[in-house]
């Protein structure tokens, strides 16, 4: 971390500035509910691409995992709902 690399992955100074700029008008639990939103999107338009149920659950889990952070249990619920039998 000491040469600013995250698992061996370097940000940009464009991504940081952009970074910046959401956490100065963005509440963290407003950034986990668009992730969470981000994520359900990539899960439901997997789905309908037909994607195998065992390479969407990844994203599926992503999703539940930032609802859940944010507090939407709407859309945990909405998810667990969809996930794979």
């Amino acid at each position: 971390m000491a040469d600013g690399s995250i698992g061996g992955m370097r940000p940009t100074q464009e991504m940081v500035g952009r970074a910046f700029e959401e956490l100065s008008v963005k509440t963290l639990r407003q950034i986990q509910q668009d992730t969470a939103l981000t994520w359900a999107a990539r899960f439901y338009a997997a789905l309908r691409m037909g994607i195998p149920a065992d390479e969407t659950e990844e994203l599926r889990h992503e999703a539940v995992e930032h609802a859940a952070l944010a507090g939407d249990i709407d859309l945990v619920q909405t998810l667990n709902a969809t996930a794979p039998r």
